[in-house]
Formats: C-alpha cells, sequence, structure tokens
C-alpha cells in the first residue's frame, strides 16, 4: 500500500497540518478539512457536464466549511491534472456558508444526501456540539438542478449516513442513535435506540466482518458510552447543566474526560445488534471513523490518530 496526492482541498498554508485533531492552529477554514466522500458519475452531480464527460467518475467531497467539491480527472494522466470545483457552499435560502459538512450518500436518482453535523460549532469543538443543549445539525439534499435543500433540521450530532438495502431509506448516525428517514413518505423514526458509544460513519455491507453473508450494517464507534457511567446519558436531560458545561469547561479538559474507545458494531436488517469488535485491552486507536474492508484485512480509520489500524 501506498499514498500518493491526488489534490489539495484549500490552500497549501504552512500551518495546515500543524494543529492536532483539534486544529488548534485553526486553519482548517483555509486549508480544507474533507470529512466525506462518494464516488460519483459526473452526469449525476454536475450541471455543466459535457456530453464526453457524462460517463466519468469523479470524487464529490464534503469539506467541513469550504462546502461540496467536486474533484475531476481523477484517474489522470500527465497530460490531465485533476481539478476542483465548488458545486455549493451554503444551503438554498442561506446567507451564511455551511458550517460542519459531514458525510455523503448518493441515492439511485443521483440526489446527494449530506449531513451538517452542526451549525454552531466547528469541528474542532466537536465535542462542545456533543453536549451542546440545543441541537442544531440538519440533513441536506442536493441535486444538479436545485442545489442544496435543507431537509430536516435540529437534529442531534448527524454523522455517517448510508443507504438502506431495501434502497427505500436512509440511515444515519445521530449521537448514540441511528435514525431512518424515508425518502418517499420522509418520515424519520429510530432504527438503533442506543449504540454503546457515539457513532461516527456507518456503511452498508452484505456480509460480516467473519466474511459470513448477512445483509447488515458497520458502524464505527468514537467515545465509550456503557455502563456504569456514561457522560452523554448523565447530561442528556439537564439542558441547563449541558450549556454550562460548554460555556465553562476549557475544550481541552473536556477532552481529557471524554473515555477512549475503539470498537465498531454490527448491525442486522431490523436494527438489532449482531456483532461489537472492540479492543478493550489497549485502545490502540481510539475514536473511531471507520472500518474499511480490503483484501484479508479491515483497515480502521479515525478522525484523531494519524495513522490506520
Amino acid at each position: 500500500m501506498r499514498w500518493s496526492t491526488v489534490i489539495r482541498t484549500g490552500e497549501d498554508h504552512f500551518l495546515c497540518g500543524k494543529g492536532g485533531p483539534a486544529d488548534t492552529a485553526d486553519t482548517e477554514h483555509i486549508c480544507g478539512r474533507p470529512l466525506g466522500l462518494a464516488l460519483v458519475k459526473r452526469s449525476t452531480v454536475d450541471p455543466r457536464a459535457t456530453s464526453k464527460q457524462q460517463q466519468d467518475q469523479d470524487v464529490l467531497v464534503a469539506l467541513d466549511t469550504l462546502g461540496l467539491f467536486l474533484i475531476t480527472n481523477i484517474y489522470h494522466e500527465e497530460s490531465t491534472a485533476p481539478t476542483k470545483r465548488i458545486l455549493a457552499t451554503h444551503a438554498n435560502g442561506d446567507t451564511k456558508p455551511f458550517h460542519l459538512l459531514n458525510a455523503v450518500q448518493q441515492t439511485p436518482d443521483g440526489s446527494l444526501y449530506i449531513t451538517e453535523t452542526s451549525t454552531q460549532f466547528p469541528r474542532r469543538h466537536i465535542f462542545y456540539a456533543a453536549h451542546d443543549a440545543h441541537p442544531t445539525g440538519r440533513l441536506l439534499c442536493y441535486t444538479k438542478a436545485n442545489g442544496v435543500d435543507v431537509l430536516l433540521y435540529n437534529l442531534y450530532m448527524p454523522n455517517g449516513i448510508t443507504l438502506l438495502h431495501d434502497k427505500e431509506s436512509l440511515i444515519f448516525v445521530s449521537g448514540l442513535q441511528l435514525l431512518s428517514y424515508h425518502l418517499t413518505s420522509h418520515e424519520l423514526n429510530v432504527f438503533v435506540h442506543a449504540m454503546p458509544g457515539t457513532g461516527d460513519n456507518i456503511k452498508t455491507m452484505d456480509y460480516l466482518p467473519s466474511g459470513e453473508k448477512l445483509k447488515c450494517y458497520w458502524a464505527a464507534l468514537g467515545s465509550k458510552c456503557a455502563a456504569p457511567f456514561c457522560l452523554l446519558h448523565y447530561f442528556w436531560n439537564k439542558p441547563f447543566l449541558r450549556s454550562m458545561l460548554v460555556s465553562l469547561v476549557p475544550y481541552d479538559a473536556l477532552v481529557n474526560v471524554m473515555p477512549k474507545f475503539s470498537a465498531f458494531t454490527v448491525y442486522d436488517e431490523q436494527g438489532g445488534l449482531v456483532e461489537v469488535y472492540q479492543d478493550d485491552e489497549y485502545v490502540t486507536a481510539p475514536w473511531l471513523a471507520e472500518a474499511e474492508p480490503l483484501g484479508k484485512y479491515i483497515y480502521l480509520g479515525s478522525w484523531w490518530n494519524p495513522f490506520f489500524g
């Protein structure tokens, strides 16, 4: 396995990447912070695509504050370097730009569904968003004809999103829960009431991590939330204390008290818990964001760690 740079999503600032996972240098709005990625056919998202470009496969990138970007010519030769173009910087009717775009999922009709985790806190203060008493997350939908529309408001920490096996609904992470959103009726329901940790990305799979065939969903977990004490559970119905926590507690102190966790869960088609894969002893790779199978291995990505597990 080797890495190669395709393209920068922001400026090549000398402080890019120097602020660590909490972006203490406060440069993500300059350098860019890609959070959501989707391989798409250009014809499904680009209103300016020419007839020769209709079948080109490009990368749709959700950058937390900079917007939705389309990266073209990703399988480039030297004569055709990758290029980037902004598709949207704000939702229809908004005067302010996006605040924290996160995950992206394309549906069969070409629409892109995007989670915006918070409209108040940036990614660098994600733990403040987790304990804020007033959820401001949103579910968005982009089409090449209409741009970005807001489908749902006041969601708690919407994050990873995926299409159900029946392709009639989406499920997305909302803190400790998984919620389902029906694409036709627009009904919002709880798919999983409580995961053993805060969720990050989720993916639709046809097999278990062992290789056994089963239609299921893999959800990576961040901080732990289980007996005997869970900080999020304790503050859940105490909005005043949550507001005080966000207002008075230094961010570094809040990060340090969050219990580190290294795990991902597997749920069946009905939302029943099938398996939990967990590093109990060492927590080598905390705050997992992704579990990606490739060959004989499952690679574990994280927004916090500077390495793959």
